[in-house]
């Protein structure tokens, strides 16, 4: 599944640690960006169908995570490993 191109972010990460036993693992490597990707270039469907306009602003992964159940530095209870590319935010304006 592409996280990337879901509407449904917080839901999908819901359900991954729903169903994640304790000790697992998620490798997850997806675009992250350091700020909110604006309306217009998050509606543009060339972008979109690139996954750049999707990318996910890197603290709204971390509250999105943390509204899910996720506990940061709780090696004991689930493992998280990231692999991301990172993208500047620009505005085309």
């Amino acid at each position: 599944m592409d996280i990337n191109l879901s509407s449904a972010k917080e839901r999908v990460f819901e359900e991954i640690f729903r169903v994640l036993k304790p000790g697992g693992e998620l490798y997850f490597s997806d675009v992250f960006a350091n700020c909110r990707i604006s309306e217009s270039l998050a509606a543009d469907p060339v972008l979109r169908g690139e996954c750049i306009s999707g990318a996910l602003y890197v603290e709204d992964f971390r509250r999105i995570m943390a509204a899910a159940g996720w506990k940061e530095n709780d090696r004991n209870a689930y493992r998280l490993r990231i692999a991301g590319l990172f993208l500047i935010c620009i505005d085309f304006a």
